[in-house]
């Protein structure tokens, strides 16, 4: 999700993903993944529906999602990133979301 708010956020994400591409290409040895966790319901969730500096729309979208019971619990992200790292079953340097089929 991009923001006009959350200008830092979204490039330290993306520079994450190239971080693992190229770390998975220079290190033929080792299995990397990059895992987006999803919008989980943590404590900055709390902090970003009550920021007025946040955007509104991404504070309304977030704020819905919390209402709505959508946002992921860390727990059940956990568990998903624990069977992906254990089934070894992605390329290397690949780019994984908790949303995707695995």
């Amino acid at each position: 999700m991009v923001s006009k708010t959350w200008g830092v956020y979204c490039t330290c994400k993306s520079a994450r993903d190239m971080y693992h591409r190229t770390l998975a290409m220079e290190n033929g040895g080792l299995k990397v993944v990059s895992y987006a966790p999803g919008a989980m319901d943590t404590d900055m969730q709390g902090v970003i529906r009550g920021s007025e500096g946040c955007d509104e729309e991404l504070r309304e979208y977030f704020k819905k999602s919390k209402e709505e019971g959508t946002l992921v619990d860390p727990l059940e992200s956990a568990s998903k990133l624990t069977t992906i790292i254990f089934d070894k079953e992605f390329k290397s340097g690949a780019h994984i979301d908790y949303w995707d089929e695995v």
